[in-house]
C-alpha cells in the first residue's frame, strides 16, 4: 500500500492455530518432564535406605568453626536448625553416582561455585542430606602462592563418635579430610575457606 510516497508492507496474521498448538505441546512438554523430575526422585530415594543421624546446627558451626580457623561470626552460615548426617563411604557412593564432574564449565555462567552449589542442592533433593556445605575460599600453591578465589564443598560426615568434614572438588571428585586451616587436594592446589554455608 502506498500513501504519497510512503510504502506500507502489512504482515500476514501469524497463524493463531499453529502458535496454538506449539503453546499445547511446550504444556505437555513441561508436565511429562516434571513427571519424571518427580518420579525419579522418589525412585532415587526408596532405592537406597539411608539412615542419616540428625546434628544441630551448633554442632556444625561449633565443629567446623575452630577446626578451619573461622572465628568471626557469620563465617560459618547454617540455615537449618537440624541435619541429616551420614558416613563417609555413603558420601561417596553418591559422588560417584553423581556426574557433576563430567559437566561443562562455562567461565562466569557454569563456573566454580555453580558446581559447589549444584551438588549439595541433589544431594539434599535427592537424600534429603543437607550437610553438604558450599565454602567460598581461597586456592594456593605448595609454595604458598595465592592462586585465586574459589568455590568448593565442605561435606560434614558421622564419625560414630562425632562429627567429621571432608573438603570435596565437585569439578574433579578430588577429597580430602579436613584437619586445619588448609586442605590439600591431590592436584596440588591448597584450599583455605574464608565462608561456609550449610542449607
Amino acid at each position: 500500500m502506498g500513501d504519497g510516497n510512503k510504502i506500507f508492507f502489512i504482515r500476514p496474521p501469524p497463524n493463531l492455530k499453529i502458535m496454538a498448538n506449539e503453546k499445547r505441546v511446550n504444556q505437555i512438554g513441561r508436565k511429562i518432564g516434571m513427571a519424571l523430575i518427580n518420579s525419579g526422585t522418589k525412585m532415587v530415594r526408596s532405592a537406597f535406605d539411608l539412615t542419616p543421624k540428625v546434628y544441630s546446627s551448633s554442632d556444625i558451626q561449633d565443629t567446623i568453626k575452630p577446626l578451619v580457623g573461622l572465628t568471626q561470626p557469620s563465617t560459618v552460615s547454617c540455615s537449618d536448625g537440624k541435619y541429616n548426617v551420614v558416613d563417609w563411604e555413603t558420601w561417596e557412593w553418591i559422588k560417584d553416582l553423581d556426574l557433576i564432574d563430567q559437566m561443562l564449565w562455562i567461565e562466569n555462567y557454569h563456573d566454580c561455585d555453580n558446581f559447589a552449589f549444584h551438588f549439595a542442592s541433589r544431594a539434599s533433593a535427592l537424600y534429603l542430606l543437607n550437610s553438604c556445605g558450599v565454602a567460598f575460599g581461597a586456592l594456593y600453591n605448595d609454595a604458598g602462592k595465592w592462586i585465586g578465589n574459589h568455590a568448593f564443598n565442605i561435606i560434614a560426615v558421622d564419625k560414630g563418635n562425632g562429627l567429621e568434614f571432608i573438603l570435596y572438588e565437585p569439578m574433579n571428585d578430588n577429597f580430602a579430610t579436613i584437619r586445619g586451616q588448609k586442605t590439600r587436594l591431590a592436584h596440588g592446589w591448597n584450599y583455605v575457606p574464608n565462608w561456609i554455608i550449610f542449607y
